[in-house]
């Protein structure tokens, strides 16, 4: 983008911002709390009054604490409501956007960011998210952050001191992501698979060696006797309440959803992380890990099967499409332009000198 373009672009941000906010405002309280929800406005309430996260059982609610916190704190400024309980989802979720923007723009440039801060502004699920008190859109902002800290810290060439802070930053933002759900470990599951493609493709010492370390720590830990631990979490993994045994094994059950909400994006994606791939291998193969690894191993492996449970990888969905559909406009564009040129010469040359 030109420099004449930059402030255009900025302007075009700060306008997608104000809309993201204003979407997710509209009829904020309009609809009474649901069970979920609940959970965290009990809990943020005996926070309020006694200093403590309990439910009116008396048991304490220590799930996604920093979130109760937050919504502790919007009920204190403005009041004991459906709309003040949601507040910190609307700000999370804006501020999701604003990162979807940041990542685009380091990686493609101002273009493709404003595109795709635009198709995450109005995104439905993100505006469905945006308008609950759970603690989704805090952990899709934390997960999303950490998920590009890590690729920082990973392909940095700067100085050591630089690629050790990237490497703290990640670990942060990876323990956020953790206390806010469990899900965050498919960051680890993540930044492995694109260390194996890497060390595949490129032999380089900076991805072998993690990997083949962590093989090694994992050999070593099923020799001292963890066998059992991992029984227990693979039967985590595998376990479903009774009202979701319907779609125990249904390995569609994702892209349906998926498809009924954004076929746009469920058909776009792949053809864009081609493009990405081709573009810069780097980038492609790790969002490529970021989208397909959490999609198989919740399509294929894990038996409880709710929506929301996958909805962490639609804004890195909307990342790469935004990016690549903003490529393929200018190229076209570029084609355009270039016929236009070659037909004004051809005009010219017909007309022959000027007399």
């Amino acid at each position: 983008m030109k420099r004449s373009e930059k402030p255009i672009a900025g302007i075009a941000c700060a306008a997608i911002i104000v809309l993201a906010l204003a979407v997710r405002l509209i009829g904020l309280g309009r609809v009474s709390l649901d069970f979920d929800e609940y959970l965290h406005v009990f809990a943020a309430k005996s926070l309020i009054a006694t200093g403590h996260p309990a439910l009116p059982s008396g048991n304490d609610y220590p799930r996604a604490l920093p979130y109760t916190h937050l919504v502790a704190l919007s009920m204190r400024l403005f009041g004991d409501s459906e709309t003040a309980a949601r507040l910190p989802s609307v700000v999370f979720g804006v501020l999701l956007v604003l990162l979807a923007g940041a990542m685009t723009r380091r990686w493609w440039g101002n273009g493709p960011a404003v595109l795709a801060m635009a198709l995450l502004a109005i995104e439905p699920y993100g505006l469905q998210l945006s308008g609950v008190c759970r603690m989704y859109t805090a952990f899709h902002f934390f997960y999303m952050a950490a998920l590009w800290a890590w690729f920082e810290a990973i392909e940095s060439a700067g100085p050591r001191l630089k690629r050790f802070g990237l490497f703290i930053l990640a670990a942060v933002l990876t323990f956020m992501s953790v206390i806010l759900h469990d899900l965050a470990v498919e960051l680890v599951v993540t930044v492995f698979g694109y260390l194996s493609i890497q060390a595949v493709l490129t032999r380089k010492p900076k991805y072998w060696v993690p990997v083949f370390s962590a093989a090694v720590a994992g050999l070593a830990e099923l020799g001292l006797g963890v066998v059992p631990v991992l029984a227990k979490i693979w039967q985590h993994i595998n376990w479903a309440p009774a009202y979701a045994a319907s779609t125990r094994y249904d390995t569609l059950f994702y892209w349906r959803a998926f498809k009924s909400v954004d076929p746009w994006l469920v058909f776009l994606v792949v053809p864009a992380l081609v493009w990405c791939i081709v573009r810069n291998r780097a980038q492609g193969w790790f969002l490529a890990s970021a989208i397909v690894i959490p999609a198989a191993l919740h399509s294929l492996i894990m038996d409880w099967k709710q929506v929301r449970y996958l909805l962490h990888i639609v804004p890195l969905m909307v990342l790469v499409v935004g990016a690549a559909v903003w490529w393929l406009a200018e190229q076209l564009s570029q084609i355009r332009a270039n016929k236009a040129q070659a037909a004004q010469a051809q005009l010219a040359i017909w007309a022959g000198p000027s007399s």
